[in-house]
């Protein structure tokens, strides 16, 4: 059931990064990662008991700041914000970057690795595995499926996931958290990763 499941994650994965393919980037957003055929099988070999998210980030104005991090809800309450990257740059003109995150689903516990890539410096950070009792729990998850706009100092939704022992509500436009966290309610435990441009 496991290895069914890491299949198909690998599948919408690989899907939602495709639908990208060929769309000309905006101006000021951030979006999954358009990929080749040949990099998508290379994503789906890696993705074994993980889930690989990748991401493009572009602004025709510099921040000075970037932000990704992790949020927990229980029942829509905000938990714990976990660790993530903040990065920071002096250079003029236009931000151009890439960004990987690796989650990690063992033993009962998930954890977050982030690695961002910008005008060739690269930045990482291995975040702690927290504990879930969620072992006979439902979950829906996934990224972003298309561009998401940067506004100086608004929080971007890149990911969701959620957890439940009953219906689930899965897809829809993840940015929709950002004013109305209280539709996780419903769930035990629900993840999202943001981002945020300063």
């Amino acid at each position: 059931m496991r290895k069914m499941l890491l299949l198909l994650m690998s599948f919408l994965i690989a899907t939602a990064l495709a639908g990208c393919a060929g769309t000309p980037a905006p101006k000021n957003a951030v979006m999954p990662m358009a990929l080749t055929a040949d990099q998508k099988e290379i994503v789906d070999l890696l993705s074994n008991e993980r889930e690989i998210l990748l991401f493009d980030f572009y602004s025709e104005e510099n921040y000075e700041s970037r932000e990704i991090w992790v949020e927990a809800y229980e029942y829509g309450v905000l938990t714990n914000t976990l660790q993530g990257l903040n990065f920071f740059s002096d250079d003029e003109g236009r931000m151009d970057g890439r960004l990987a995150i690796v989650i990690s689903h063992e033993a009962g516990s998930v954890s977050w690795s982030f690695t961002a890539n910008e005008g060739g410096s690269r930045v990482s950070l291995q975040g702690e595995p927290i504990k879930l009792n969620a072992s006979a729990l439902g979950r829906a998850f996934g990224p972003i499926n298309d561009p998401v706009e940067i506004v100086k100092g608004k929080e971007i939704v890149l990911y969701e996931s959620i957890y439940s022992n009953g219906s689930i509500r899965a897809g829809g436009d993840l940015q929709e958290y950002i004013e109305n966290p209280e539709a996780l309610g419903d769930y035990p435990y629900a993840h999202l990763i943001k981002c945020k441009f300063e």
